[in-house]
């Protein structure tokens, strides 16, 4: 049975997940904070290996640390989205502005394309293409056990922010309404923070969410 665990970690609170399948594979969803070097040390511990690290996007909060994952477990990949690829160089040390500083720039080892599907053993995961937090924003589905893990584009009762260099207001308004229209009302909503929620949930009570599906812009 493939297991989901959730550890909160960073200077921002932001949530780490793991997902370990049955063969003691676990893949890493955002290395957010220094905590995830005790994570990992903690997995290969339990006899277990960290083979993917899945950014959802390039803020400093989601990727920075994912080199002292890669410092325990030397072959585990660091997967992000070609767009953000892109901005990382620039947006790195972005930590700087809140006076927090993180691991030395590094690159990752592999870039996502838009909307292709990922197999990890018998595990598929679906790669969304989720612009408008950053360009190549990405939204990670487990179709099969219906979870979505969706980074900083939407949060219970919340959206991610688009006043940041190289938001796109237009592309987050896009994307939302695509989720809505492609994640079932059951799918668990796992975000880069904050509490889990339900797509169901978000359609009916999310302020944002409502307004789009009123055809009104929220921006």
């Amino acid at each position: 049975m493939v297991k989901i665990e959730t550890h909160v970690v960073g200077p921002l609170q932001t949530n780490c997940y793991l997902i370990i399948l049955p063969s003691n594979r676990v893949l890493m969803i955002d290395p957010g904070g220094p905590e995830v070097e005790i994570i990992a040390k903690q997995v290969k511990t339990d006899g277990q290996i960290i083979s993917d690290i899945l950014v959802t996007h390039a803020h400093f909060d989601h990727y920075n640390w994912g080199k002292l994952v890669k410092n325990i477990f030397e072959k585990a990949k660091i997967w992000i989205g070609e767009e953000d690829s892109k901005i990382l160089p620039e947006i790195f040390d972005w930590g700087n502005n809140f006076n927090i500083s993180t691991p030395q720039y590094f690159d990752p080892d592999e870039l996502i394309q838009k909307n292709t599907t990922l197999e990890f053993d018998n595990l598929s995961l679906t790669c969304i293409d989720s612009p408008g937090h950053t360009p190549g924003s990405t939204v990670y589905f487990l179709k099969e056990m219906k979870v979505a893990f969706t980074g900083d584009v939407l949060f219970k009762q919340s959206i991610g922010r688009t006043d940041f260099p190289f938001c796109d207001p237009g592309d987050m308004e896009s994307t939302l309404l695509h989720l809505t229209k492609i994640l079932p009302d059951e799918t668990r909503i796992l975000p880069g923070h904050g509490e889990s929620t339900s797509m169901g949930e978000e359609k009916s009570s999310n302020p944002f969410l409502i307004s789009l599906s009123r055809g009104l812009n929220i921006f």
